[in-house]
């Protein structure tokens, strides 16, 4: 929640309250240590770190808890990705902005993070004077993406034409797509088989498909995969 309190000069300053969501619990605390080394004097907010979170699911929790105003997202986590998790994040806090921080440089990352929810989009290699800059631009209430990219985004919109397009060239039926795309999100062989109706055996028989297909050899470069093709967000899927 974003809070007022009084500067030595009785000017307002906002308190910006910030979640992190990342597994290496480093990455969050360089995060920290920047923001507490931000120039308050010029700019009208400071920031109060209120939680932190090592995984999707754990990021929704921490935002049922805690007011925030700002979140800080990898995508490449455990049990569910950032790029799942953003708009579940939006749900819960409407009005929260968002920033992906991460390590994925290809433009269909930041395609998909911006088309479900996220307001910013940087990498971790980024500078301090970029990461405070993204920051600004997003408190603004304008989007922010890397200077880092180096390319615009190329990859499908979901629900759009093109992506249906990209699907059918990588030779995907619709049942195959709902299958990777559950496994992905983190949902167990059981669980993507009594969402879809299916057998577990006709589930596994799915996965198998696509991972000879793909040359997938782990669940993390199915996930991988999934987020690079756009096999995100699971609410479009029938239950």
């Amino acid at each position: 929640m974003t809070t007022s309190v009084n500067s030595p000069i009785n000017s307002p300053v906002k308190t910006i309250s910030v979640v992190f969501a990342d597994d290496h619990a480093l990455v969050a605390d360089g995060m920290t240590t920047i923001l507490h080394g931000v120039n308050h004097k010029q700019r009208d907010y400071e920031f109060a770190v209120v939680g932190q979170a090592s995984s999707g699911r754990g990021l929704l929790e921490l935002v049922k808890r805690v007011p925030a105003d700002l979140a800080f997202v990898d995508i490449s986590m455990p049990d569910m990705s950032g790029l799942d998790a953003v708009p579940k994040v939006r749900e819960i806090r409407p009005d929260i902005k968002i920033i992906v921080v991460t390590m994925h440089k290809e433009p269909e990352y930041m395609t998909r993070a911006l088309s479900v929810g996220a307001n910013g989009y940087l990498m971790k290699s980024c500078s301090a004077q970029e990461f405070c800059h993204a920051i600004d631009e997003v408190m603004r209430g304008n989007a922010y993406v890397t200077s880092l990219l180096g390319s615009r985004p190329t990859g499908a919109l979901p629900g759009s034409d093109d992506e249906e397009d990209q699907l059918a060239s990588l030779g995907m039926s619709q049942r195959q797509r709902e299958v990777v795309t559950l496994l992905a999100s983190g949902k167990t062989i059981k669980e993507t088989a009594f969402q879809l109706g299916l057998s577990r055996k006709t589930v596994e028989h799915h996965k198998a498909m696509f991972r000879e297909k793909f040359g997938i050899e782990t669940d993390a470069d199915l996930t991988k995969f999934a987020i690079k093709h756009g096999l995100t967000g699971t609410d479009w899927i029938q239950k």
